[in-house]
């Protein structure tokens, strides 16, 4: 071979060696670039799987918003705003008032304010009275619509008094809310496609969303026969019947009456369920009958406790507590459930509730209103209440409570003392007539709640309470 031929050979060798090294560079780096595709396809195909699972999600978080932005202003409620703040040391003031306790003094706790929605606001409160008041108090404190928080409570114990009733501690109080400043903006809220519509298909959920809110209110019953912890628990070397003190026997004797008072009641209460000797259910005008005398009944006990704790009658600790736990507390819950709605059956219909209404307007017409609120109380506890059943019945019993209401109205005008001795009628003016001597034109005031409304010939119409009464001259 000569040697031009292997140098042709050589430089097609290098030059192939040359070409399959780029080549093969060439393939290495497209499984590069097909392998980065890959995984930035694989990445895209993940966010569109998200975005699509966000987008699914809307519907979700929209609802959510909806049911938020309806209810939020109903969430600021609890929170006073700029007016209220001002009322702020007289709701204390007032609450104290109705607790039964002193308010010796009333200061506002001077803070820096700070930056946001909600800017907080407290009270420093001095007090004398009672535990029981003191509890009354904070549980008036804890149902305020706003919200109020006792932050603080310092108590400085009474001596020991004639009485462990008679305790009268000092108290220190510190009591806070937030006042929820409107004018702060928040964020600009997102717009929501066709929101009023959605809204309208929302309703019952943000109905339920508030009614979840809603928290039960506590209310305080009183002592329930414990004692003040503040106080020394022991009587005086005399005893429980030392001086000014009623025997022991005697005291018994009272709570045997109380008790035995309270067995007639429920045994009053078992004849109206029909749960009484025979068995049989009592007629509605029996049942009437029976409700009269136990409330009648009702009112005498509570009249003797009342009696029993306001003159400290009950000086033995254990005789005291027997009242408390087997006379009192039962009695309020027998009354309790007296009161509780009645299943639908024992309702009246739309037929009997449009008889009842018929005889009442009748009775009113002819001026025999004792006759009217007889009609309504022999069917009082079968009428159910004004927000139940259909449009029609509502309807209905709200005209018969407004009749009835009507008639207590005229009676309790009957009973005033409205003497006429005189009138002039004036068509081109105000008429005037003289009521018990003196001078009234139309449109002023009797008294509090009695107005002239009109003059007529034969008559003068009154405004009382809101219900129009003609007086015949």
């Amino acid at each position: 071979m000569v040697p031009n031929e292997k140098k042709v050979l050589l430089g097609i060798g290098v030059v192939s060696l040359v070409l399959a090294g780029v080549g093969a560079f060439g393939i290495h780096y497209a499984l590069g670039k097909v392998s980065e595709e890959e995984t930035a396809i694989h990445d895209l195909q993940g966010k569109i799987k998200e975005a699509r699972g966000k987008i699914a999600q809307i519907p979700a978080d929209e609802k959510d918003v909806i049911i938020l932005r309806e209810n939020v202003k109903e969430y600021a409620k609890i929170l006073p705003d700029e007016k209220e703040v001002t009322e702020y040391a007289r709701t204390l003031a007032h609450y104290s008032s109705q607790a039964g306790m002193i308010l010796t003094s009333l200061s506002p706790e001077i803070r820096q304010k700070r930056k946001g929605t909600f800017q907080p606001i407290r009270y420093k409160m001095k007090l004398q009275g009672s535990l029981w008041q003191l509890m009354r108090l904070i549980n008036l404190l804890e149902n305020h619509p706003r919200f109020m928080q006792v932050k603080q409570i310092r108590l400085s114990a009474a001596r020991k008094g004639k009485t462990v009733g008679d305790a009268v501690h000092t108290v220190g109080l510190t009591v806070e809310t937030y006042y929820y400043n409107k004018s702060v903006k928040g964020k600009t809220q997102v717009k929501i496609p066709n929101y009023l519509s959605k809204k309208t298909d929302l309703e019952e959920a943000i109905h339920n969303a508030r009614s979840k809110f809603e928290e039960d209110k506590y209310s305080f019953k009183g002592p329930s026969g414990r004692r003040d912890i503040f106080v020394d628990p022991r009587l005086p070397s005399q005893g429980a019947e030392g001086k000014g003190r009623l025997p022991r026997k005697q005291q018994q004797r009272i709570v045997d009456a109380c008790r035995k008072l309270l067995a007639e009641i429920v045994e009053i209460k078992k004849r109206m369920d029909g749960k009484g000797p025979g068995g049989s259910r009592p007629n509605i005008i029996q049942r009437f009958e029976l409700g009269k005398e136990m409330s009648k009944r009702i009112g005498i006990l509570r009249s003797k406790i009342q009696q029993i704790e306001e003159q400290g009658l009950l000086s033995y600790a254990p005789l005291h507590s027997q009242l408390v736990t087997n006379v009192k507390e039962p009695l309020e819950k027998l009354v309790a459930s007296s009161k509780e709605k009645k299943p639908e059956s024992e309702f009246l219909g739309v037929d009997a509730l449009e008889r009842i209404k018929k005889s009442m307007e009748d009775a009113l017409d002819l001026g025999d209103l004792d006759l009217a609120v007889e009609r309504y109380k022999l069917a009082q506890n079968k009428i159910g209440p004004a927000d139940f059943g259909t449009p029609k019945r509502r309807q209905l019993v709200k005209i018969v409570k407004g009749l009835y209401r009507k008639a207590l109205v005229a009676q309790e005008f009957a009973r005033k003392k409205i003497k006429i001795t005189g009138r002039i009628l004036r068509p081109d003016g105000l008429s005037l007539v003289i009521i018990n001597g003196k001078s009234y034109f139309e449109g002023d005031p009797v008294d509090e709640d009695l107005f002239v409304k009109s003059l007529t010939p034969d008559s003068v119409e009154f405004i009382y309470k809101g219900v129009v009464i003609s007086k015949k001259i």
